[in-house]
């Protein structure tokens, strides 16, 4: 190998002294050369243009950008403080991501919206996938319907109100107005492009009434501006968007984090202190009309997981959309196209281990060792959430 590196950096150097003799006899200035790019990267940041030739390298999505898709979420803690303790949001090219995109480019979108579920055992990057998709539905100019996480409704809620306008609805004020912020920044743009209408007007109270004819950026508004309207401000926006679909003029991208928290309990309380099912929260209810495949124009991607919640939750623990889902949530979502995503391979882990070194996320000589990465695969079973971890101290 060092032999190798002393050969590369000698044609290297008769390159450029080449160059600036070359330069001596003409006007021009002399070619810039560039320096060779890792191995564990590649330079196509654009994810419409991976292909699996890039599998195993990292790319990055410029911080501009990881702000306004990931506004309010849809990065892992722990990975998201990795990022910027590394000054960067690079993520890891995989197989399955690959197949997704390659699915996607082919679809005759004026067939039902296909459904695929991502599954693995916990800690495999099926999250990491689902952003990798979400970059690349951006700009492929898709309109984004993206859940972070649905545990965080189902479990964690700021608020929890009465419905104001269902009886025995329940509605998440804080959460719903998070989410239309959320909508805003990952569409914005595309939303101004298409300029999309309301099929009728909405009362949302004596004084407040968003007219037929109106801009859907309107219901956005009212709903972020008027928190104790925004759980019927996302039903009535998502009912609109799914009406708007029909037209063919545009394509829409569901992404789900957790979808199985859709059909599991739920820490929702009434104030008589029963547990609320989801199908009876106004958010929780808009999105799983979305999630049918009763309408085109659309795809819907999901993932399913252990919910982390649960303190005894275990790396083998049943992870198959036939056991996360249930009976009725896979009935619901079938058929779909199932996406399984496992542990590194050894490209990927060479790639991994090569790029925390690159990052200084590996400082210790031992570990950076070919005994010290033989320990780390051995230790982590090449499971990414635990070769994270292992390396964190080193």
């Amino acid at each position: 190998m060092a032999c190798y590196k002393i050969k590369a950096l000698s044609i290297q150097r008769l390159q450029i002294k080449f160059f600036k003799s070359a330069a001596a006899f003409s006007s021009q200035p002399a070619p810039v050369v560039q320096e060779p790019l890792s191995h564990f990267r590649t330079t196509e940041n654009n994810p419409t243009l991976h292909t699996k030739d890039h599998i195993g390298k990292f790319y990055t999505i410029p911080q501009d950008l990881r702000n306004k898709l990931f506004h309010s979420g849809g990065i892992p803690k722990e990975w998201d403080v990795q990022m910027k303790s590394f000054n960067e949001t690079s993520l890891l090219i995989r197989q399955p991501a690959i197949e997704i995109m390659s699915v996607i480019n082919k679809i005759d979108f004026s067939d039902p919206a296909i459904r695929f579920i991502l599954y693995g055992k916990m800690g495999t990057g099926k999250t990491g996938t689902l952003m990798h998709i979400l970059h690349y539905a951006y700009l492929s100019k898709f309109l984004l319907l993206h859940i972070p996480w649905v545990s965080m409704w189902t479990k964690r809620p700021k608020e929890i109100e009465p419905s104001q306008f269902k009886e025995g609805r329940i509605d998440l004020p804080v959460e719903s107005a998070i989410w239309l912020q959320h909508f805003k920044m990952q569409n914005s743009e595309l939303l101004q492009e298409l300029d999309l209408k309301t099929s009728k007007s909405y009362t949302w109270s004596k004084r407040e009434v968003t007219e037929q004819g109106a801009s859907l950026m309107d219901i956005v508004e009212h709903g972020v501006q008027r928190v104790r309207h925004s759980s019927d401000c996302v039903a009535a926006l998502l009912k609109e968007i799914k009406l708007c679909s029909q037209s063919g003029k545009f394509k829409i991208m569901v992404l789900v984090d957790g979808v199985n928290a859709f059909w599991n309990k739920t820490n929702v309380k009434r104030p008589d202190k029963t547990l609320v099912p989801p199908q009876e929260i106004t958010i929780t209810r808009a999105f799983l009309k979305l999630l049918q495949n009763d309408w085109n124009n659309s795809v819907i991607l999901t993932s399913v997981d252990v919910i982390p919640f649960n303190r005894n939750a275990k790396m083998n623990d049943p992870y198959t959309p036939r056991a996360l889902l249930g009976k009725e949530g896979f009935e619901c979502m079938d058929p779909f196209i199932p996406i399984q995503i496992e542990n590194y391979t050894d490209k990927e882990m060479h790639s991994v281990l090569e790029y925390y070194i690159d990052r200084l996320w590996i400082q210790s000589e031992r570990g950076r060792s070919e005994e010290g990465r033989d320990q780390i695969k051995f230790l982590s079973g090449s499971n990414p959430l635990q070769v994270m971890k292992l390396c964190e101290p080193l």
